[in-house]
């Protein structure tokens, strides 16, 4: 493939039948353009960076929006006390507008991420969302 040949439509394509569509968490203009996407063409399932755990909880709530809300996952610390991790469902989130979006088109979801114990999070500095 030459660099002409890279486009927005093939430069994410892991087949012709796979296109991974990477996302800046918490960004609204994200969430647009993953909206924009799932409703302008022709899409077999949608993958859901989350476990399938969490996919009654997330899609309850997000039939809910705009009425945002929490999915809260009780977790033990390393030191044995008590935690937690989240999912906001806030319309904000890309994750959450390409469930919502795939919901009110029909488009079959497959939740993902792997189930864990405890959730580790990265410490990850990214580039301005704008710069993508």
């Amino acid at each position: 493939m030459t660099l002409a040949a890279l486009t927005p439509d093939t430069i994410f394509a892991l087949s012709p039948k796979i296109q991974v569509l990477p996302v800046v968490h918490g960004s609204g203009d994200m969430a647009h353009i993953v909206r924009e996407i799932i409703v302008s063409r022709p899409i077999d399932c949608v993958a859901i960076p989350l476990p399938p755990s969490v996919q009654t909880l997330v899609e309850e709530g997000v039939d809910q929006l705009p009425v945002i809300s929490l999915v809260v996952l009780p977790e033990k610390n390393d030191d044995g006390t008590s935690g937690c991790s989240y999912v906001p469902i806030d319309p904000c989130q890309p994750v959450i507008t390409g469930i919502r979006s795939a919901m009110s088109e029909g488009i079959p979801l497959a939740y993902v991420d792997r189930e864990v114990q405890r959730y580790h999070p990265v410490s990850w500095v990214g580039p301005d969302p704008y710069t993508l």
